[in-house]
């Protein structure tokens, strides 16, 4: 800001309250600045300034915001605050003016020295360090918001978005939009990643680097453009573009902007310290020697993110191809061009060594057990790193022997023996980039980094080879570990850096899935039938964001590479994949293939060959492990490497995948059932190797019950030794029978032979004993295998259910079923009672081809439907079964509908010309069309119907069968009937024309889809239309107006058919694809997806109360779905709270827009809506006696209502107060509520409270204050302390406050005055309280993502509960107190044993964060209410919902069913009679 030349004593200037305008100084988003004069403390001031006229409520809570942050931060290098409030509607801010510039301006003429940039910038980071230590996160820094006054005094301004970094904070604006600068964004901020003070320093750090270079660091045009760098391209070295740079200050810069937050330092003040030590140190007169390298790495990264060329590959004619599918081996570097899905991921790893250049640790890869690790640096990262000899690559997997193995492989490009170098890793670790500088600028890639924990590497071997990796440098090293054993490696202190900022490689996204599957085989000049994608990606259980398991990705490549085996001739086939056995059965069908051709010796050799490329750690973990291919030599290894199960290299034989492990499960069954030996194999094994190492030192054989251990496992016969291990036992035993008859010698020469007849009869019935005792163990050892494989079944089924949910629900069904009667494990009940949500509801088949329609009765039990078979069938909807056939001949039923009472039946048959009405009752026909006829539809009330014949459109009387009215019309696809007779809807290509009915006029053509619209639909009321259409749009119109009202797409193939739900809430569409789309009427949100499978659907129609819907499809099936079950909601808001009416059959549900619902649990029919808040409704809550509901909300009302008659009782209110929960106390007589102070109240302002009302009137008892109370974070002035939730002890003594400091009250009830008992709590905030039935417990939830329990009559700690992956936000009891329900922010609820705090229930059904939990006053039912909008209800007794899946299931074909599963699942499941 610069000083101007204005008389502060003229009178003829703009007035502002107190203060005279002299003159504009800026203007931006968040206001104006003004230079000002302050008549009352006269000196010239910055006023900035936000009009009246700016009403968006985000920009003044903002500017409020800025105003309350920087009045409490006292520092010299931010600017002072004098004063801020509002005059006449329009907020101010009152600051120190500063005469000078900005930074921004100084910069205009080009860079600044390195001296006076530091000076200035350190200012800045002292200043930016104060606000991270008081919670604060700036996130706009950047030139123009850095002021430098006339004396050099420096200012960092703008707190207008400054953010607090409580866990209750969000990153975006209420609209969902980043706000900062793009030139200065940090990445996590843009990629929706953790973002604390870091973000602040990465901003500093592209200002340093403006100031150096005097340009941006990632310049572009675009902020597409700015973002994908800030993202993806490594950050830029300053010495590039000026060499007087020093290398030091280089690194300084590039460390600054990591794009890990976790690389850059500790304190901005860090970072500028340390870039004011390098900025002379090292050589500056030229620029720094990794330029030329970093160069090769960003042309390699152009080469990852630039598009792939064409098919490269065409099939020779009557030459077979390759399969370009590599199965469980995974692709090689030679596969380079047939590898796509992961560039994004090649890309960031190439980032990560680029940063690796100037300093810093090696580059660690984490990612499941089949995300595809080894694919990701083999065809993707090394290729692009493959053309340059000065950069050698050398690759390793760990084995036994990591240390020979990495010396052996680097030896060829040093000059050096690898003896050599091997003995250097062990002596000298540290020193190990002396020997990569021989070789250049190498790249060691370790891949399997776990084998360092599965192969028996001894322990002084592992942190040798670790630390070499870590003094690698000028080397670049990459590992990778497969994320369930990454803990093992944070044992090795050396690469603790590296491990905590990993490149995370996690599941595929269908975008990349597709690429995938469909570009390797068109690049062999293979197509893929259409349909296949989407079955492949659907079988992995992607579904909208719900991501698939990573273990799966493996077994998809074996499917791919088995159907290509079964493709016909130039298309892979969807047929071809179902031979192959899909993606959960190919690898089974394939192993058992194998199994199925050998006799019983050989099989029994297989399960030796195959245990033996098994390892078990002691901690139970399964892996793969590395042999000699000479020890399992034969035709069975042979035929176990052509079916790429094994894989064969010169470091030795291994699964092809650890997939196998899971996927094939007689393995997993042999597995289990030798767990204890394969670990004593294991141990044995190893012992072995350092026998051998040591030079066969007798010192190192098995004795005594080592040994005894040993051999009796080795007389089971399941394994077959190697020589040396043949030998060790043999001297082992030697040694152990030596020792024996030594010690024999001794007895005699010192015992009588008395005594030695006594010790002898002692040592018999000692081995009697023992004898006795090994055969318990062996049978214990027995019945644990055998339990062991029902529960690891049950948790597969269970696995199994879970993803076929989104694909296939009679599976999903089925597969609960079954994982609940293998084993009664918590993943089986979560499966089991989770089915109860999902919307299948049984499947009706008779038809011999597609069904084209069907119409259902008005209470929902009696359904019709047509076909392409010609036959037209009459269905008992409640029981699923066909009541009749009505005809069945050679026609095409195309379109049927029936009246609302059942009573009568229209069909259309355009093969045969007919159009017909029929009398369900009498199943007779009434009355045939004279027409040659087309298409029909009858009204809902039974009086009319039309029909489209070859000689125009007619309407019919129902009961006289006399013709109404006529009128032409052109060809049309469908046609829809007005409720109340006077319009009929046809098609006309892209439009939909509406005709008068009284004179066949065209009221409306309504124009907008793009393609061939497909089907139409009044609702009952007639006041909208719908329409769908190819273009896979479904639009709404408006028949006052006949106007567009909205649009909703899909992103599957054209929708064939629509319906509205009678009672208005709903409109469901289907079409070609695998989902019937239901999307909520009033917000136009789509609340279901649901899989139908690759089929079209034809038809839908809706039962009177909305409850039942049927889909009719392509493969003759019709299928029953329930709707507003046991999923109520609308998705017109978040739903932040869920409630049981006590001894009563309401739910209530509490909205973010501050509505409050009851719902009918038994029926699902919403009963009453009530309005309460003004802006968001927080919480609700039913009085004890269930007569009255109470809610509060962020606007300071709480409101009562009769919950009869939903007549509102009593209202108080305390405006500028946030209620965030009220209470009602045990008696019903006092109702505590939880008052918040708003974000943007001024600093003097204190609401933070608990109120006490009177539940009759709502006046207030009494007042406590929680502001002063303890804390657990340090307090300053501008903190808040309020209470997040309150909750009765049910015996009326005490209440429970949970504060936003994380302390959790307890106040005694019989003086509420007295101080409360406090909790230590949680760290961050504590959310939710809750007391057992008893009383003598508390659970007390918080953004720790912990539950604790607390003994009530002392305080004292009960136990914590973990396992959740965020924020806890509700925690309540069952009725019984025996088990414990949460909610929390990762969309799962969850379900714990008291007594054990063992999870026994988990619930992943909801489609965004959970908000409240609640049992219903019988614990039969639990409901948990999310942001999705909607409640999910589930019935908590076992048996009932076995009940309920087998009403879904179909008894006569669920053994078919159950053997379609695949081998190996168990027992068929028993539906109770």
């Amino acid at each position: 800001m610069v000083a101007g030349a204005t008389d502060t004593g003229s009178t003829d200037m703009p007035v502002f309250g107190p203060y005279r305008i002299l003159e504009l100084l800026g203007q931006g988003g968040m206001g104006v600045v003004h230079r000002a004069y302050d008549t009352v403390h006269d000196r010239v001031v910055a006023l900035k300034r936000l009009p009246s006229s700016i009403t968006d409520r985000e920009y003044r809570v903002r500017f409020r915001r800025e105003a309350r942050i920087a009045a409490g931060l006292k520092h010299p290098n931010v600017i002072p605050v004098n004063d801020f409030g509002e005059i006449d509607g329009d907020l101010y801010l009152d600051m120190k003016l500063i005469e000078g510039t900005d930074l921004r301006r100084g910069l205009g003429s080009g860079t600044f020295e390195v001296d006076r940039t530091i000076r200035i910038l350190s200012q800045v980071a002292l200043a930016l360090d104060a606000a991270h230590e008081r919670g604060l996160i700036h996130r706009d820094v950047k030139p123009s918001n850095i002021l430098i006054g006339d004396d050099g005094q420096t200012y960092l301004a703008d707190f207008g978005i400054a953010r607090e970094t409580s866990p209750e904070a969000t990153a975006l604006t209420r609209s969902g939009d980043l706000i900062g600068t793009w030139d200065y964004m940090a990445p996590e901020r843009m990629s929706a990643g953790a973002v604390d003070g870091r973000s602040d320093q990465y901003s500093l750090a592209c200002v340093l680097f403006e100031c150096l270079t005097g340009r941006l660091a990632h310049p572009a045009s675009d902020p597409a453009a700015k973002v994908a760098a800030h993202l993806l391209q490594p950050p830029p070295a300053p010495s590039v573009f000026v060499p007087t740079i020093s290398r030091e200050l280089d690194a300084v810069v590039m460390r600054g902007m990591a794009k890990e937050p976790a690389r850059r330092f500790a304190t901005t003040t860090a970072m500028m310290k340390a870039a004011g030590e390098a900025a002379y140190a090292g050589v500056t007169t030229r620029a720094a020697q990794s330029t030329e390298d970093q160069g090769k790495i960003v042309r390699a990264i152009l080469r990852s993110s630039s598009p792939r060329k064409g098919s490269t590959l065409p099939i020779l004619h009557n030459y077979p191809p390759t399969c370009p599918y590599p199965g469980l081996i995974g692709f090689e570097q030679s596969d380079a061009d047939l590898f796509h899905g992961r560039d994004h991921v090649v890309t960031e790893l190439l980032v990560r060594l680029a940063e690796q250049l100037d300093g810093g640790e090696p580059v660690v890869l984490v990612g499941a057990s089949g995300a595809g690790k080894s694919s990701v640096l083999h065809a993707g990262l090394l290729p692009k790193l493959a053309d340059d000899p000065a950069w050698p690559q050398v690759v390793i997997t760990p084995g036994s022997d990591p240390i020979g193995f990495l010396a052996a492989a680097i030896a060829p490009h040093t000059g050096m023996a690898a003896a050599d170098i091997a003995q250097s890793i062990r002596q000298r670790p540290t020193k190990f980039g002396e020997i990569c500088a021989r070789a250049g600028r190498s790249i060691i890639v370790v891949d399997q980094f776990e084998e360092l924990f599965t192969h028996g590497v001894p322990e002084a071997d592992r942190r040798a080879f670790a630390t070499a990796l870590a003094h690698a440098r000028p080397a670049l090293a990459l590992l990778a570990v497969r994320a369930d054993l990454v803990d093992r490696c944070i044992e090795l202190n050396p690469l603790m850096p590296a491990l905590t900022a990993p490149v995370l490689l996690g599941s595929m996204d269908a975008t990349e899935l597709r690429q995938a599957i469909v570009q390797p085989a068109r690049d062999f000049g293979v197509e893929i039938e259409p349909g296949l994608p989407e079955r492949l990606i659907a079988d992995l259980g992607v579904r909208g964001e719900v991501r698939y398991d990573p273990g799966a990705l493996p077994r998809m490549a074996h499917a791919l590479r088995e159907a290509w085996n079964y493709r016909e001739g130039s298309v892979l086939t969807l047929a071809a994949y179902r031979r192959a056995g899909g993606i959960d059965g190919a690898v089974s069908r394939t192993a058992e293939d194998i199994f199925a051709r050998l006799d019983h010796a050989d099989r029994e050799a297989l399960r030796g060959i195959l245990l033996r490329l098994v390892a078990v750690s002691d901690d139970g973990t399964v892996a793969r492990r590395r042999v000699d291919p000479q020890e399992i030599s034969g035709y069975i290894l042979d035929n176990l490497i052509a079916a790429r199960l094994v894989t064969v290299d010169a470091t030795g034989a291994r699964l092809s995948h650890e997939a196998l492990l899971t996927a094939w499960p007689r393995l997993r069954d042999w597995i289990d059932e030798d767990r204890a030996g394969l670990v004593q194999h294991r141990r044995f094994i190893d012992a072995v190797r350092v026998w051998v190492e040591s030079g066969q030192h007798s010192d190192d054989l098995y004795r005594g019950v080592r040994l005894a251990t040993v051999n009796s496992w080795l007389d089971r016969g399941r394994t077959q030794l190697q020589p040396a291990e043949q030998e060790f036992l043999v001297r082992s035993n030697a040694a152990e029978y030596a020792g024996q008859i030594t010690a024999r010698r001794r007895t005699r020469r010192l015992r009588t032979l008395v005594a030695a007849l006594s010790v002898l009869l002692l040592v018999a019935a000692g081995a009697v004993v023992v004898a006795t005792e090994l055969r318990q163990d062996a049978q214990d050892e027995r019945n644990r295998a055998d339990i062991g494989k029902q529960m690891n079944l049950s948790r597969q089924l269970a696995a199994e259910a879970s993803l076929a949910r989104g694909t296939d629900p009679r599976r999903a069904a089925l597969s609960a079923l079954g994982s609940w009667q293998a084993g009664e494990t918590a993943e089986g009940r979560s499966a089991l009672l989770g089915t109860q949500t999902d919307h299948y509801k049984g499947r009706m088949q008779g038809h011999q081809g597609a069904v084209s329609s069907v119409a259902i009765s008005g209470d929902g039990k009696i359904a019709a439907s047509g076909g392409r078979d010609g036959s037209l069938r009459l269905w008992d909807v409640p029981n699923r079964r066909e009541l009749t056939v009505l005809a069945d001949g050679d026609g095409w039923f195309r379109t049927v509908s029936m009246t609302a009472d059942g009573r009568f039946l229209l069909a259309a048959n355009p093969i045969e010309g007919k159009v017909t009405l029929w009398s369900v009752p009498d199943r007779k026909i009434l009355f045939t069309v004279p027409d040659k006829g087309i298409d029909g539809q009858i009204s809902f009330d039974g009086k009319t119907f039309v029909a489209w014949t070859d000689r125009g459109v007619a309407v019919w009387d129902v009961e006289s069968h006399v013709e109404r009215a006529r009128f032409p019309a052109a060809n049309s696809l469908a046609m829809a009937y007005s409720p109340d007779g006077s319009l009929v809807a046809t098609t006309n290509k892209n439009n939909v024309d509406i005709h008068r009915v009284s004179d066949g006029a065209v009221v409306a053509s309504l124009a907008g889809h793009t393609d061939d619209v497909l089907a139409m639909a009044f609702d009952r009321t007639g006041t909208q239309l719908a329409s769908t259409s190819m273009d896979g749009s479904l639009r709404l119109w408006d028949t006052s107006k006949w106007t567009q009202i909205d649009v909703m797409t899909t992103v599957g193939g054209g929708l064939a058919t629509v319906a509205f739900s009678p009672t208005g809430t709903g409109i469901m569409a289907a079409g070609i694809g695998t989902t019937v789309y239901v999307w909520d009427r009033a917000s136009r949100r789509q609340l279901l997806g649901l899989a139908t499978g690759s089929v079209t659907t034809f038809g839908l129609t809706v039962s009177g109360d909305g409850h039942t819907f049927l889909s009719a499809d392509s493969a003759g099936v019709i299928t029953v779905w329930a709707f507003q079950r046991s999923m109520l909601g609308t998705g017109d808001e978040a739903l932040v709270s869920v409630a049981f009416q006590p001894k009563g059959k309401l739910l209530a549900t509490a909205g973010g827009h501050g509505t409050v619902r009851l719902w009918d649990v038994t029926t699902g029919d919403m009963v009453k809506q009530l309005q309460g808040a003004a802006g968001k409704s927080y919480h609700t809550e039913f009085s004890p006696d269930g007569a009255k509901i109470v809610a509060v909300g962020d606007d300071g009302l709480v409101i009562v209502w009769n919950t009869v008659t939903g007549a509102e009782e009593a209202r108080f209110s305390r405006p500028g107060t946030e209620f965030t929960q009220a209470a009602y106390s045990p008696d019903g007589k006092t109702i505590a509520v939880a008052g918040k102070t708003p974000a943007d109240a001024r600093d003097n302002v204190d609401r933070d409270e608990v109120m006490f009302l009177q539940a009759t009137d709502l006046s207030v008892a009494n007042r406590r204050p929680t502001r002063e109370e303890p804390r657990n974070a340090e307090a300053n002035k501008v903190d808040v302390n309020y209470p997040t939730a309150l909750s009765y002890s049910p015996d009326g003594r005490s209440l429970a406050v949970t504060l936003s400091a994380g302390k959790v009250g307890l106040l005694n009830l019989a003086d509420p005055g007295s101080e409360m008992t406090i909790l230590a709590g949680h760290e961050g905030i504590a959310t939710d309280a809750e007391f057992s039935p008893d009383s003598q417990t508390l659970a007390t939830a918080g953004s720790d993502r912990l539950v604790r329990l607390w003994h009530t009559r002392d305080g004292s700690p009960a136990g914590v509960i973990t396992g959740h992956d965020a924020t806890v936000r509700r925690v309540t009891f069952s009725p019984d107190g025996k088990t414990l329900a949460t909610a929390s922010q990762d969309r799962i609820m969850r379900l714990w044993d008291v007594a054990s705090h063992q999870s026994t229930g988990r619930f992943e059904r909801h489609e965004d964060d959970l908000n409240d939990v609640a049992f219903d006053w019988s614990g039969k039912y639990i409901s948990s209410a999310s942001a999705d909008g909607t409640v999910r209800t589930y019935i908590l007794d076992t048996k009932e919902a076995v009940r309920q899946v087998c009403a879904v299931l179909d008894r006569d074909t669920l053994a078919d069913e159950w053997k379609a599963l695949g081998p190996d699942r168990g027992d068929q499941p028993v539906c109770p009679s």
